[in-house]
């Protein structure tokens, strides 16, 4: 309470308990007009010049929410080792300032910054993209690449693809989920020249539904675009599901799904 500015020790904090770390043995309750006073000293008094002080000083009831974060940022920027200047993963740099690398941390981070006027460069880090999981059968260094979202679907493509091939495909990868939204990165970076030759057709193959495998398409299509890269729906496999789907016997209920967009639906069913 005392690091948040609602209590404040008597006497200066001088008179304590005598244990470590001390307790003060009175405090009084800061009232809000006076702690609003004291946050606005400590911002110009502890901001760096390199901090832009104009948002705090306007919302003190948000500096007041971020000022545990701020202070260690301030501590960090003002260390005699010079820590930023040393380019860093983003977890090592969240561990370096916070003790912890928390993802949920990093945004919040990222948010602060924003009030600061300064951007992610600030912070002198790369991104460390997942590795992803591969099969490959032929190593030219032009290639016909699959990406499969599910893991029993990647089992069975990867043994067909050793067996004598599908799609005229040469390898396959395997999405996981969600997962190869952060993986795709690896794409332009991996050390099998194929994965990184923007000439590589890319298709992929996944749930069809909204929620989930169009979803994950969709994003995937805008972050490999980012990259160089171009990517399409494999279409044959999905025009079975739809035509085994007119067997009612395997029809399954589901919840309404409606979070993609109506024009990406769209774009998905063009490729039919």
């Amino acid at each position: 309470m005392e690091a948040a500015g609602k209590l404040k020790p008597t006497k200066g904090g001088k008179d304590t308990n005598g244990k470590y770390p001390p307790l003060a043995k009175k405090y009084r309750i800061i009232e809000e007009a006076e702690c609003f006073d004291d946050m606005k000293a400590e911002i110009n008094q502890r901001f760096p010049i390199a901090f832009d002080k104009t948002y705090y000083k306007e919302h003190l009831s948000h500096y007041d929410r971020d000022r545990r974060i701020l202070l260690q940022l301030i501590d960090y920027h003002n260390r005699k080792d010079l820590p930023l200047d040393e380019v860093m993963s983003v977890n090592e740099r969240l561990f370096d300032i916070f003790c912890h690398e928390k993802e949920v941390y990093y945004s919040r981070l990222l948010g602060v910054l924003s009030h600061l006027r300064l951007t992610e460069d600030y912070l002198n880090i790369y991104l460390t993209p997942e590795p992803f999981i591969y099969y490959s059968k032929e190593e030219d260094e032009k290639q016909r690449i699959l990406i499969v979202e599910n893991k029993d679907t990647w089992h069975t493509m990867s043994r067909l693809l050793r067996e004598g091939g599908i799609g005229n495909f040469d390898s396959i990868i395997y999405g996981e989920g969600k997962k190869i939204l952060r993986s795709v990165e690896e794409l332009g970076n991996h050390q099998k020249k194929w994965f990184n030759n923007r000439m590589s057709s890319i298709y992929y193959f996944g749930d069809l539904d909204d929620e989930g495998g169009l979803r994950i398409y969709e994003t995937l299509r805008e972050k490999i675009s980012e990259l160089g890269f171009a990517i399409e729906l494999w279409e044959e496999p999905y025009s079975m599901m739809v035509n085994l789907a007119d067997e009612q016997e395997r029809w399954r209920i589901h919840k309404s799904q409606r979070s993609l967009e109506q024009e990406k639906i769209q774009a998905c069913l063009a490729f039919f």
